[in-house]
């Protein structure tokens, strides 16, 4: 991916230290929903997902902040990528 931590930390508007732990985590999960997505694609979900977990509260009460890859928008733009399947895995 071409996205910086640098680039990441401007875009979500936070410190380099908090992109740098954020970035690797939310390419992982856009990496899984939908690997065949276009870099620019996949850049711009893990910018949604990385600033939605950045203002997520460390413990939320309840599950408001359990749909993060669908609360953020990131799912909806990978979701022409995403691999759909039936039958047993």
């Amino acid at each position: 991916m071409a996205l910086t931590d640098a680039a990441l930390a401007e875009a979500i508007r936070a410190d380099e230290t908090s992109a740098a732990r954020l970035r690797p985590v939310a390419i992982a999960v856009v990496d899984r929903h939908a690997p065949a997505a276009p870099e620019a694609v996949r850049d711009e979900a893990v910018v949604r997902l990385a600033g939605y977990l950045l203002d997520a509260p460390p413990a939320p009460a309840g599950d408001s902040y359990a749909g993060a890859l669908h609360n953020s928008g990131a799912k909806a733009l990978l979701s022409s990528w995403k691999v759909r399947r039936a039958g047993l895995a």
